[in-house]
């Protein structure tokens, strides 16, 4: 957990909705981690209780007589240690904005709550060369903050990730770029890295993990490219740099899964993950197409003329290329060496590989 010097600054409550507030934020000087920045924080009150797997959505828009810049803006969760030093959570990342313009101030942002959340704040702050004229400027807001709990995962739901959160894990080559709007990502060969971990992916937010016992693969879904794709899944082996687990597509590929095999694991014990990310095989670009975990389940059922047709916790494995069609003949959905059936709804399907053809019940 970080620890942060700051002073409070009293705020203005207005009950205008169920989850809505008018609040004054006022930033100051802090000498945050002995930067000069200008910082100012205050409580925002949820429509409800926010519980751990929550989906969380905050919002806001008001005046300001700052000049036109972008604030970093962050929802965090506070709490006084055996000192009584404020002590926070950051449950957003970093790289979350709020722009100024015309006198004007907006941005939204959310995540998931990997924890009960008892007292979210939110926070602005600046640094760089506009600090000056940001000393002692007020931010006139309306936040709203909405919590919504989803229904309990069933077996085969996928749990998919923001690829607006994809960042640097590390950078040798010095290549690493990542396109937002496209959701391409550049890199040197197997050095460079583009994912997400525990210190910028909301979900892991404050170093809380996700569970691989509650999972049964990792997937990256992606546009063809003529060199191989690696997928790699960082589990807490107990290390400092934990155990990494790799599996690699092929040229041509459109997705690279990882499938939570427990021999994979150290031990033979069920991991916390720490992180995912991709890997080029050659130096050159990737757009991105989808990433999701999928929740594990009850093996599906399979009906099969002679063939060597191999399913894995519903992810065909193939040689060549695959093919999926519904009961009426319809094409849904083709890969090259691996598809996972889990992102299809339930229903009868026919799966055609070079291997042969089987008839699948998804369930």
């Amino acid at each position: 957990m970080k620890k942060i010097i700051y002073s409070f600054v009293g705020a203005l409550f207005f009950a205008l909705s169920v989850n809505a507030q008018e609040i004054t934020v006022k930033l100051i000087d802090n000498k945050w981690d002995g930067g000069e920045n200008a910082q100012g924080f205050t409580e925002i009150t949820p429509n409800k209780s926010i519980l751990k797997g929550d989906k969380v959505s905050v919002s806001f828009e008001g005046t300001t007589a700052g000049s036109d810049t972008q604030l970093g803006v962050l929802i965090v969760e506070t709490a006084e240690d055996d000192f009584g030093e404020a002590q926070w959570e950051n449950l957003t990342g970093w790289s979350n904005q709020a722009a100024v313009s015309g006198g004007k101030v907006s941005g939204s942002l959310s995540f998931t709550a990997a924890n009960d959340v008892k007292k979210p704040v939110i926070c602005f702050f600046l640094s760089g060369d506009d600090f000056a004229t940001y000393v002692d400027v007020e931010l006139n807001i309306t936040v709203t903050c909405t919590a919504e709990t989803p229904k309990a995962p069933e077996p085969g739901d996928i749990l998919e990730l923001d690829l607006n959160e994809i960042s640097n894990i590390w950078d040798d080559c010095g290549t690493y770029e990542y396109d937002k709007e496209t959701h391409t990502i550049t890199e040197c060969a197997w050095s460079a890295a583009g994912g997400w971990a525990f210190w910028t992916w909301s979900l892991t937010a404050g170093n809380t993990y996700l569970s691989a016992s509650d999972f049964a693969s990792f997937t990256i879904e992606f546009e063809p490219v003529d060199f191989q794709v690696q997928v790699v899944v960082q589990t807490d082996d107990g290390t400092e740099n934990g155990e990494n687990h790799q599996s690699v597509a092929d040229a041509g590929a459109t997705s690279a899964t990882l499938l939570f095999d427990d021999e994979e694991f150290v031990g033979g014990i069920v991991p916390d993950i720490r992180g995912m990310w991709v890997q080029l095989g050659e130096a050159g670009s990737l757009k991105i197409t989808k990433a999701y975990f999928t929740y594990k389940g009850e093996e599906t059922a399979i009906s099969s003329v002679k063939s060597d047709v191999q399913v894995e916790n519903g992810v065909v494995y193939s040689e060549g290329q695959i093919s999926v069609f519904d009961v009426a003949g319809k094409k849904v959905a083709e890969a090259t060496k691996s598809f996972n059936m889990n992102v299809l709804q339930p229903g009868a399907y026919f799966i055609q590989t070079q291997e042969g053809s089987i008839k699948y019940w998804k369930k």
